[in-house]
């Protein structure tokens, strides 16, 4: 599965909110080397009007967007795609996510784990709806698939749970006429595929080998189901640095917001969540 493209919307236009609708994240598993799991850095404010664009801050180059939490005591991995903060943080995604995590801790499932997230964040988004920090959802003007349009952000998970198996999942968040729909799951227990989200044109480019005067030749390609850490962090690395190449926007626009300090980490069933060195996040975020 390739998730490509632009998995937030733009929501509430009254305000700006602070983002990373045009993240990059590789989210890869081999059993013999655990999991790989990178993103790019890169946040930026979302303009809602014209004039705002003269006045919008800087984009953060630094975002971290891949967070640890637990399970029985055992490292869980969780990541986002898609709106996370608004100005000043009175709705703020990762911090509710560590939360409801931290409450759902001794769960006897993995299933019931995620399970428990989706819901939970469905009632913190309902919950700020409630009380005006979100004042309506609105479609995604930076987004070419209709079937994407109306989704607000995507969060990635990986882990070991029952009998300490390695399992991943990717819950979506989305709204139908502005009230927050049924988060969807998407379940692999054991992992199978190799999720790259960002743009979806380049991850085709890559794993299929095909354009071999630059992307493929240049950046990564597919791994084997024999092969090493260092294949992986290689994929997942140059994924994201072919998302940020200052051609990929003419093969795909959604490409133009990711940049910035790429992080990966390592989750192992013995070794749990560890930083690969030299490419830890600057800043700690949520």
């Amino acid at each position: 599965m390739l998730c490509g493209g632009n998995p937030g919307t733009v929501w509430p236009p009254e305000r700006r909110f602070l983002s990373h609708p045009m993240t990059a994240i590789a989210w890869l598993h081999r059993p013999h080397v655990g999991f790989v799991l990178a993103a790019d850095g890169r946040a930026e404010w979302v303009a809602e009007t014209p004039d705002e664009e003269l006045s919008l801050p800087s984009a953060n180059d630094n975002q971290q967007k891949i967070f640890v939490a637990k399970f029985k005591g055992r490292d869980v991995a969780f990541g986002f795609t898609g709106f996370v903060f608004n100005e000043d943080k009175s709705f703020n995604l990762i911090s509710e996510t560590h939360a409801i995590l931290s409450s759902l801790s001794d769960c006897q499932s993995f299933y019931d784990y995620i399970d428990g997230f989706s819901d939970g964040i469905r009632n913190v988004f309902d919950a700020a709806k409630r009380d005006g920090r979100i004042t309506r959802f609105t479609g995604n003007s930076n987004c070419s698939d209709p079937s994407e349009a109306n989704i607000i952000a995507r969060a990635f998970f990986a882990g070991y749970f029952r009998k300490r198996q390695a399992a991943s999942a990717i819950v979506t968040f989305s709204h139908d006429n502005d009230i927050i729909a049924e988060p969807k799951r998407k379940y692999e227990n054991p992992p199978q595929t190799d999720w790259l989200c960002g743009s979806g044109e380049i991850a085709r480019l890559i794993i299929e080998g095909k354009d071999e005067s630059h992307w493929a030749k240049t950046y990564a390609r597919q791994v084997p189901r024999d092969g090493s850490f260092e294949d992986l962090k290689s994929l997942a690395k140059g994924f994201i640095e072919a998302c940020s190449d200052s051609r990929a926007p003419a093969i795909d626009p959604v490409c133009k917001g990711i940049g910035g300090r790429i992080h990966i980490a390592r989750l192992t069933q013995l070794g749990g969540f560890e930083w690969v060195k030299g490419f830890e996040p600057l800043t700690f975020d949520g």
